[in-house]
């Protein structure tokens, strides 16, 4: 199983065709084998970013078929403690990306993920980055 960032389901979703890129490639793959883990706080933030009521009912009847993997407390406790690590070592990272790490890491789980930030992170918290190579 792997949690899907934002950027990839954009990429993916938000788009009339997909944009070429490997990590929706590998989105793919990981839809037919049924791997994808949609956490809540990218179900919200893609939600959030549409502009029509149409568009808002149809994401979310597409994104309802995935699993939702909600933060708990101790999520937001060891993303709080993340944030603070990484802030001493000069990263500054955003509550959001570090809850998703938070959540990944306690669960065992890789993301998958375009955004560089996560290369940051995973230098002073252990985070695993599914890998992947752009072409």
């Amino acid at each position: 199983m792997v949690l899907v960032d934002t950027s990839v389901w954009s990429l993916f979703l938000r788009r009339p065709v997909p944009e070429p890129h490997r990590a929706v490639e590998v989105l793919k793959q990981l839809l037919e084998d049924d791997q994808a883990l949609v956490a809540g706080l990218v179900y919200q933030e893609l939600l959030s970013g549409l502009r029509s009521n149409k568009q808002f009912e149809e994401l979310s009847e597409v994104l309802g078929g995935f699993t939702l993997v909600l933060a708990d407390r101790e999520d937001h406790r060891l993303a709080a403690r993340y944030h603070g690590t990484c802030s001493r070592h000069g990263v500054q990272g955003s509550s959001f990306d570090l809850l998703l790490c938070a959540m990944a890491y306690r669960r065992g789980l890789p993301i998958l993920t375009t955004d560089r930030d996560f290369d940051y992170y995973a230098r002073h918290v252990p985070v695993r980055l599914l890998p992947y190579a752009e072409g």
